[in-house]
């Protein structure tokens, strides 16, 4: 599997050059359910929806597990919940295993503050260029 990224350039190989590339989204997230909640209308909201999300949770408390499954409930959207117990500062450890969990060939990173545009994942699929990364 080949990876391209918007934060971690290290980890910007390629895409496959035949075929669109499949997409996985990694959401960072700690105890900011009020602004996940708004991230996740965001990528709802997708002009482009063949997508998977993956929200890399580093030691939040029941409140975002609680919105998750809420929000599973009411949406069409499969969301992949990855959870470590609060132990300081661990998000490169979950953003680490978010991309080992991811199934895309291009990967997105964004956090549990930044709320998308409605062509946010349409434009990195539109815009991607093998050993780039935006």
């Amino acid at each position: 599997m080949s990876y391209c990224c918007n934060i971690l350039p290290h980890l910007a190989l390629s895409i496959r050059h035949t075929m669109t590339p499949s997409i996985s989204v990694i959401i960072s997230t700690r105890n900011s359910p009020v602004w996940l909640e708004k991230v996740l209308w965001g990528y709802e909201n997708q002009n482009y929806k063949k997508f998977q999300l993956i929200i890399a949770d580093d030691g939040s408390d029941h409140q975002t597990k609680n919105l998750i499954d809420n929000y599973r409930k009411t949406s069409g959207m499969q969301i992949d919940h990855l959870w470590h117990p609060e132990n300081g500062c661990q998000k490169s450890m979950m953003l680490n295993r978010a991309v080992m969990h991811a199934d895309g060939d291009y990967l997105i990173f964004s956090e549990d503050n930044c709320i998308p545009r409605f062509d946010f994942v349409n434009t990195h699929k539109n815009t991607a260029k093998p050993n780039h990364f935006l």
